[in-house]
């Protein structure tokens, strides 16, 4: 198992997650995301909503936005079909982004958007 999956597991089951995207966009409004991973088969309206509510609470404060695997992946970890999660805690953040740097997998698209991709080996 990766890495990634298991700080993941151990974030869901601490309650340092939410799921799906209204809990994530109230999340984001109460200032409470750290971090937002969707999955790259996310529909548009979806994910350009928190694109937007991330890129206003950018000015405030780094909210990093990323691309990762799909919504098959998500539904393994936590049993329900969600596109979007929102991390809560600073340390999981901390972690899950070394792990994704460390594999020099993330690229920002550029310099505009706060959003990243994550290259997943499949």
């Amino acid at each position: 198992m990766e890495k990634m999956t298991t700080l993941l597991q151990i974030a869901f089951k601490a309650n340092k997650l939410v799921l799906g995207h209204d809990p994530v966009l109230r999340g984001l409004y109460k200032n409470r995301v750290q971090m937002v991973l969707y999955a790259d088969d996310l529909s548009d309206n979806s994910f350009s909503s928190i694109n937007n509510v991330i890129n206003k609470a950018n000015k405030k404060r780094k909210i990093d936005m990323i691309k990762y695997r799909n919504k098959e992946y998500f539904y393994q970890i936590f049993g329900k079909n969600v596109g979007v999660v929102g991390i809560l805690d600073n340390n999981f953040k901390k972690g899950m982004m070394d792990t994704l740097t460390d594999h020099s997998k993330v690229q920002p698209l550029n310099d505009e958007c706060n959003e990243s991709i994550l290259m997943t080996e499949e």
